[in-house]
């Protein structure tokens, strides 16, 4: 019984150890204005190998300002020779008690998402780069975007992503 109790408490601190190694940042470039963004670890994550990755990447506001005007921004998009595919972000933009969700994929908002680095250490994926493209509300979940009134926005990502779990 004693060793089964150690042998949980060892497994648990190692997971514990391979969650604490995640983290991350993101910046956002809104109208001429810079918010700052921290990996949300527990919803971030990636799958495949060293020659092909998918990225999912959610990240809450880091100061009162940016929680303030925005709420989740995510990325996600696949790595494979160096190049990013099937980009796709979303935001959720503050205004007063009403919020307003925002989508942008390579075919509605001409996001691209250009990795600068990526690299696969044990079960662990860092990876940095860039984005840009252009926002619209959409009613269903980014399947139509409306980009009748666009939101341009170019940002930086630095992260290391945990496997899905």
């Amino acid at each position: 019984m004693f060793r089964t109790i150690l042998c949980a408490l060892a497994v648990a601190s190692f997971a514990g150890a391979v969650r604490a190694d995640e983290a991350g940042t993101l910046t956002l470039d809104i109208a001429g204005e810079t918010h700052s963004f921290t990996l949300w670890t527990d919803q971030s994550d990636w799958s495949g190998s060293e020659t092909y990755a998918s990225v999912n990447i959610y990240a809450r506001p880091e100061t009162d300002a940016t929680r303030e005007a925005y709420g989740i921004l995510t990325l996600g998009f696949e790595v494979a020779g160096g190049s990013a595919n099937a980009p796709e972000a979303s935001l959720t933009r503050i205004d007063g008690d009403e919020r307003v969700k925002l989508y942008s994929t390579d075919d509605a908002g001409g996001l691209s998402i250009t990795p600068d680095t990526a690299s696969v250490s044990g079960e662990e994926l860092t990876i940095s780069g860039s984005f840009a493209g252009e926002m619209g509300i959409s009613e269903n979940y980014g399947r139509d975007i409306d980009l009748n009134d666009p939101l341009a926005v170019s940002g930086t990502f630095d992260v290391v992503l945990g496997p899905v779990e």
